[in-house]
C-alpha cells in the first residue's frame, strides 16, 4: 500500500475548513484554507525528473 498520508492531510484540512466556514459563517466570520503545492528549492533539485516536472506546473 502506498504512503498516502499527504493526501489524507490535504483532504482533512479541506474538510475542516468547510466545517469551520459553515459553523462560523453565520456570524460573519470568514474562514480560509491554504493548500500549498510543491515548491522548487535547493532541497528539491535532487528529486527525480518526474517530480520536478510536477513542481514546475
Amino acid at each position: 500500500m502506498p504512503n498516502n498520508t499527504p493526501m489524507r492531510v490535504r483532504r482533512t484540512s479541506a474538510e475542516l475548513t468547510r466545517y469551520r466556514a459553515t459553523e462560523f459563517g453565520g456570524a460573519g466570520i470568514r474562514v480560509n484554507g491554504v493548500g500549498s503545492g510543491p515548491v522548487r528549492t535547493q532541497g528539491t533539485e535532487p528529486l527525480p525528473a518526474a517530480t520536478g516536472d510536477a513542481i514546475t506546473r
